[in-house]
């Protein structure tokens, strides 16, 4: 299990075939396309759609976190990957003040095409909308950081213990922390020096992440 400090798309071609369980990532876009130059945000995401059919076991689930103002375009780029559910994290009050209040966060679920969905146990809810009361505090220095506890319960809900997750852009590595805490491996990846440092400054508070990982903690 690590975080690097490399290019997640070179990350992903370096996988060996049918070796992943999950990806469970925040490409960037908006504000973050500035990081390292990555202002074409849309062939970050082309290239992650190319490389899934090789390196996808079957059933893998595919979570992308996107905002509302790009989604369009996100799924216009997915032409391996198939769109099969929404999933929300709800922000009360609203997260952003803007022309209306956005209240909803979208992830996208993908999966390949043919693939049936996820045998998870009976016990196991997969639920739609994950509510976060917003506060407007900030844990890291990213711009756009997402609130750990609901990784941390995704994670759970959609993914089974010890299945293989990776996020080849990992920002300050709140997937990372939470795959660690919820016992699954993981590798995970960002390209910025100055992001990455953010991450490696993240990982070593544990105090900040945590919460009982055990069986009974998961459920």
């Amino acid at each position: 299990m690590s975080y690097r400090n490399c290019d997640g798309i070179e990350f992903l071609k370096s996988l060996p075939d049918k070796s992943v369980d999950g990806i469970f990532t925040d490409p960037p876009w908006g504000g973050r396309t500035k990081i390292m130059g990555q202002d074409k945000f849309l062939e970050l995401i082309q290239a992650v759609d190319e490389e899934c059919p090789r390196i996808l076991k079957t059933r893998a689930r595919v979570l992308l976190w996107l905002g509302f103002f790009n989604m369009g375009k996100f799924i216009r780029q997915l032409k391996n990957l198939e769109y099969r559910w929404m999933i929300f994290c709800e922000y009360i009050p609203p997260r952003y003040a803007a022309c209306f209040e956005v209240r909803l966060d979208p992830i996208l679920y993908c999966a390949l095409p043919g693939d049936p969905w996820p045998r998870l146990p009976k016990e196991k809810r997969m639920k739609q909308i994950y509510r976060k009361c917003s506060t407007g505090d900030k844990d890291t220095k990213h711009p756009c950081n997402r609130p750990p506890e609901i990784v941390k319960r995704i994670i759970k809900d959609w993914f089974r213990p010890g299945e293989y997750i990776i996020d080849p852009f990992a920002g300050s590595d709140t997937t990372g922390v939470a795959c660690r805490q919820l016992l699954n491996p993981y590798d995970t990846c960002e390209i910025d020096p100055e992001m990455y440092k953010t991450g490696e400054l993240r990982n070593s508070q544990k105090f900040l992440f945590d919460f009982d990982a055990s069986p009974a903690g998961r459920e």
